[in-house]
């Protein structure tokens, strides 16, 4: 079976599913599921995008959201 289709299974399915299957087949779909759920993890986690400042704010709010170009280096860029 491909990875995928071990991850999803594991995901799906309750601990007591995953505790009944064979030996070979939890030894496979553990390790898939877990590596699924940390991709998965990192994803989101690098996929949250810095907020748009207010289109109307008062004096001291814009200096918040500049950044500088240092800080930018090795952010992924939105789309």
């Amino acid at each position: 079976m491909k990875l995928a289709a071990l991850a999803r299974y594991g995901v799906a399915s309750k601990a007591p599913m995953l505790r009944d299957l064979g030996d070979d087949r939890q030894a496979a779909t553990l390790p898939a599921t877990v590596r699924h759920l940390e991709t998965a993890s990192v994803d989101d986690a690098l996929d949250v995008r810095r907020p748009e400042p207010p289109a109307h704010h008062g004096p001291g709010v814009s200096e918040r959201w500049n950044l500088n170009s240092d800080e930018l280096v090795g952010l992924p860029r939105g789309s």
